[in-house]
């Protein structure tokens, strides 16, 4: 069975569905019967997500010059034209929406009568669909509606993102599955702890990660800081920069004098991001939406108890008693860091480890049955995965 993948852009600064496409088409492509393929584009000067040695994907990259061919999405729109033409692939995954070149894969899938997967990626969710709102009316117009009718399935990653699918009016079936994340080594764990131990640093640590974006709701969680004034504690906001909002936050760090409390770092990887991981006592992701949150996941897998809001779809940080899910207001998350910061670091801890079983849930082998699952499912039929909505 082959299948094709499109991701608009597989920067290593583009946020998280450059590293989850990656490592789930790494996945899928070691199932016996799949023959996967990932194309997309990338910027002269950027650096794309790495695969594995060895890997079985097949990968296509097409160089985008500059940013008004990627943003039009000549250079994949073309790439994708000539792989579906020649390969006629048994389906098509697309990862994303809104700009052209997901609209030009939808018109070739068309043509060539090719079904369509469409993972949204969070960009049909309430607040996504107000951001540039008036542009997106007009794309929603000329070319969006019609190309999401098209669609034979929905890949949502959470039962939120069903829901808000489903208010839009669109009744194809949705399969719901979660991102998955690569669960750290319980003894690599243990040892960057004992480091930290062993360093003597007695301040606490709150962590966010995550691209430093409006969607993300860093003003809110400063004027939350601000409020609460912890003594004691730092915090650390790492990732890359998009559209300027990092001058932004920065700014924001000076006007409320918090220079030697708040700390801007650079986007993280590997050691470094499994570092700061496990160093840190507190994360907090206060983003408006989410449709999925990978890295409170990640967060959970290292034992650190997780603040986060209504717009991801970690209600289940309650049930597990590993953290807080709260509205995205000033007011809540300011509640909440209150009551984090009034508990022990023994207490904190006790707390992170409960969310371990949470993480479990998210490893890639099961995200990869059940993905391998929903494709057959469609194009061979047969008995319907309990994690697949039809109505």
């Amino acid at each position: 069975m082959n299948i094709l993948h499109c991701l608009e852009s597989l920067s290593a600064s583009s946020g998280g569905p450059s590293r989850t496409v990656t490592a789930l088409c790494e996945a899928l492509a070691k199932e016996p019967g799949l023959k996967i393929s990932l194309c997309s584009q990338v910027m002269a000067g950027e650096t794309p997500v790495t695969q594995t040695a060895n890997s079985p994907v097949i990968r296509r990259l097409v160089p985008a010059d500059t940013g008004i061919w990627r943003r039009f999405g000549l250079p994949l729109s073309r790439l994708a034209a000539q792989i579906i033409a020649q390969e006629k692939p048994a389906l098509v995954h697309d990862h994303g929406l809104w700009t052209p070149p997901h609209h030009a894969i939808s018109r070739l899938c068309r043509r060539h009568n090719i079904p369509l997967a469409l993972h949204p990626r969070g960009m049909l969710e309430p607040w996504a669909l107000s951001w540039h709102a008036w542009r997106k009316k007009i794309a929603w117009n000329a070319y969006v509606k019609r190309d999401l009718h098209q669609v034979a399935l929905f890949m949502a990653t959470a039962e939120q993102e069903v829901a808000s699918i489903r208010r839009l009016g669109f009744r194809q079936p949705i399969a719901c599955i979660p991102n998955g994340v690569f669960l750290p080594d319980a003894a690599e764990v243990r040892r960057l702890g004992y480091l930290r131990e062993k360093a003597g640093d007695e301040q606490r640590t709150a962590l966010f990660l995550g691209r430093i974006h409006q969607i993300k709701g860093l003003f809110n969680l400063l004027d939350a800081w601000t409020s609460a004034r912890p003594t004691g504690w730092r915090l650390i906001l790492a990732g890359p920069d998009e559209g300027g909002h990092g001058r932004e936050v920065a700014a924001k760090i000076c006007v409320h004098h918090l220079e030697n409390q708040i700390r801007l770092v650079d986007e993280v990887r590997g050691a470094d991001k499994a570092r700061l991981f496990a160093e840190a006592d507190l994360f907090i992701l206060p983003s408006f939406s989410e449709n999925f949150g990978v890295a409170v996941a990640e967060a959970l897998s290292y034992g650190v108890p997780v603040i986060t809001t209504t717009g991801t779809p970690w209600r289940a940080l309650g049930k597990y008693g590993c953290g807080w899910w709260i509205e995205p207001t000033v007011s809540a998350l300011t509640d909440s860091l209150r009551q984090a910061f009034a508990m022990s670091a023994e207490g904190l801890r006790q707390m992170g480890e409960r969310g371990r079983p949470l993480a479990a849930n998210y490893d890639w082998r099961t995200i990869t049955r059940q993905t391998t699952a929903a494709y057959h499912w469609l194009l061979s039929g047969g008995a319907k995965p309990d994690w697949i909505f039809v109505d």
